[in-house]
């Protein structure tokens, strides 16, 4: 058996426990999802026809009631070329973005489901509405049957939100203790006597550490809810969202309140911000 020089030992068990010590791992069920249906107000005018909507409930029972996510994926797209008598070699041109797929349990007044027939009637009219009074005498024009919205009609933005346990990896770990905020005994158990929410536990909130906003988003799969009598099991709503383009708090300067566009908002003013950077 020949030996090789220049390669550094195999990794082992102890390398991997410390390194796994520092890094820790990331918990697929920490996360947050808000549709911001608010950044539509023409959304907004067509999904108030159902009765039971209300803009703030609903976009807490969509945050909570989202049981499953995917962020956004990315394949870049490439093309051939060759030098001479060289292999086909690759070259970068452009970017694909991939489907983002939510799953919500259904609640048993329906408002999820209505939101979403509503959503995209009225991005493609595919069934009858009923008229308005302000139809009738004129004020609003109902949408007709089988023709498309404009885009801007329709779409709204999305952010997802990973977070981590509060003593998970290296940079979570490090922060001071006195700068995390605890439960209380009551948070974990609400029905306790003789508590009044300041008795602090060694049980501390999850810390946000990447942050995705999906910008111009619309539903455009809705899949079929399965029925059955042979058991019972919560029913799942699972949509799928297109979308214009994404952006994250990596690419942000790690901040969550300034998301910006990359095609609407344009790069003029990150030229500028940089400039004003380089003065102060």
């Amino acid at each position: 058996m020949s030996r090789i020089s220049g390669v550094a030992p195999m990794s082992n068990y102890s390398t991997f426990k410390e390194q796994f010590k520092k890094s820790g791992y990331s918990s697929s069920n920490f996360y947050d999802v808000t549709i911001e249906l608010d950044s539509n107000p023409k959304l907004i005018q067509q999904l108030s026809k159902d009765p039971q909507f209300n803009l703030n409930s609903t976009k807490q029972l969509l945050k909570l009631y989202c049981d499953e996510a995917t962020m956004p994926g990315l394949q870049i797209s490439t093309g051939d070329y060759r030098i001479t008598n060289t292999p086909n070699l690759k070259y970068a041109y452009g970017a694909v973005f991939s489907e983002m797929e939510l799953s919500f349990m259904l609640d048993a007044d329906s408002q999820i489901k209505n939101l979403f027939d509503l959503w995209t009637n009225s991005i493609y009219g595919y069934a009858n509405q009923r008229l308005s009074l302000e139809n009738l005498v004129g004020i609003g024009s109902p949408q007709q049957n089988f023709r498309s919205s404009y885009r801007d009609d329709y779409t709204v933005d999305i952010i997802i939100v990973k977070y981590e346990k509060s003593m998970n990896g290296t940079v979570n770990g490090r922060e001071p203790s006195d700068k995390r905020t605890a439960y209380s005994v009551r948070d974990i158990i609400p029905d306790i006597q003789n508590d009044n929410g300041n008795n602090r536990t060694k049980f501390y909130r999850s810390i946000p550490v990447h942050a995705t906003k999906i910008f111009k988003a619309f539903p455009s799969n809705i899949s079929s809810v399965s029925l059955s009598r042979e058991e019972t099991s919560m029913s799942k709503l699972g949509v799928s969202f297109e979308y214009e383009t994404f952006t994250t708090t990596t690419l942000n300067s790690s901040s969550a309140v300034n998301f910006r566009d990359p095609i609407n908002g344009g790069s003029g003013l990150d030229i500028i911000d940089s400039l004003i950077g380089l003065l102060t």
